[in-house]
């Protein structure tokens, strides 16, 4: 037991570090007299009230979202990512999700470390060993899933607010934290009574009494993407496993969409996700058919004989 603790101790020390590294790259790549910089700080008032940064420096400003718990060491960027690039510090982005891959790898690795030691002992007794070695293969699986998931995840939800951002007059106005799923008006519409152009069962467009567009428009363009992206037909996404106040700036609510089973809402990442719910989300999602390299949708697929 002790040497899973210390294997957590140590994973979080990693954690800092990368996370102090990725604050001072930030910090040292910025122009304090650009209006680039000037801004970024503004947008820091979305998160923190602007007099606990007053007269900070730069590098005591991003602690302060840091002792907010705004951001915190391996986690919570996606708040950081969203203020960069609506200060127009896009080049910032790159340089987060640089460091959220590196976090990932250390996660996994003690994460591999952690299964493999308490597996061991049970490994020894040829009563459960069966049992073990097929517990360790749908661990193993899911270890290594899940750092893919996140970064396809990523990937498709920086794809989806880029061209929401492109497309949509008026400009969205990200984040957005006002919607709910059963209010929410989509961007398309109703082809008649009934029926959805998008061909999803009970979609909101075919309920339109008591809908209500998006205020920030943007929360009725992610639910027409969700739907498109969907493999089946018709496209039944799980809306319940999802928080849609939380479309616009965490990838994995989004995700969860595609996970065709209750009893995931609490969770925030493809690491708190378990196999099942791994493998929905690929099977379900075709932004992830195109980054893997064998059939995701016959019958005889090998992702849907797992489950």
């Amino acid at each position: 037991m002790a040497s899973s603790y210390d294997n957590s101790s140590e994973e979080q020390t990693e954690l800092r570090r990368l996370h102090i590294k990725l604050i001072s790259e930030i910090n040292d790549n910025l122009d304090q007299k650009s209006i680039e910089y000037e801004k970024l700080f503004f947008y820091f008032g979305t998160y923190v009230p602007p007099g606990l940064i007053a007269n900070k420096s730069s590098l005591d400003k991003f602690k302060t979202l840091c002792t907010r718990n705004i951001i915190t060491p391996g986690e919570n960027y996606e708040k950081l990512k969203q203020i960069c690039r609506d200060s127009g510090n896009d080049t910032h982005v790159n340089t987060i999700e640089k460091y959220e891959k590196e976090m990932e790898k250390v996660r996994t690795r003690h994460r591999y470390t952690e299964i493999k030691m308490a597996h061991e002992i049970h490994l020894k007794n040829n009563k459960y060993r069966q049992w073990v070695k097929a517990g360790l293969g749908l661990g193993y699986l899911k270890e290594g899933l899940a750092p893919f998931c996140d970064d396809i995840g990523r990937q498709q939800h920086n794809d989806i607010i880029n061209k929401i951002q492109q497309t949509k007059t008026p400009q969205p106005n990200i984040p957005c934290s006002a919607c709910q799923i059963t209010t929410l008006q989509p961007d398309h519409v109703r082809v008649s009574k009934g029926i959805c152009p998008l061909k999803q069962d009970k979609c909101n467009c075919c309920f339109p009494n008591n809908k209500r567009p998006c205020p920030n428009n943007v929360c009725g363009a992610i639910y027409d993407s969700i739907i498109q992206y969907h493999a089946s037909m018709p496209p039944v996404p799980f809306w319940k496993n999802s928080d849609v106040q939380q479309w616009s700036t965490e990838p994995w609510e989004v995700c969860k969409c595609f996970i065709n089973a209750p009893g995931y809402k609490d969770k925030t990442s493809a690491v708190d996700t378990d196999c099942t719910g791994l493998l929905h989300v690929i099977i379900n999602n075709k932004y992830f058919h195109s980054h893997i390299g064998c059939n995701v949708t016959g019958p005889n697929n090998l992702f849907s004989k797992i489950l």
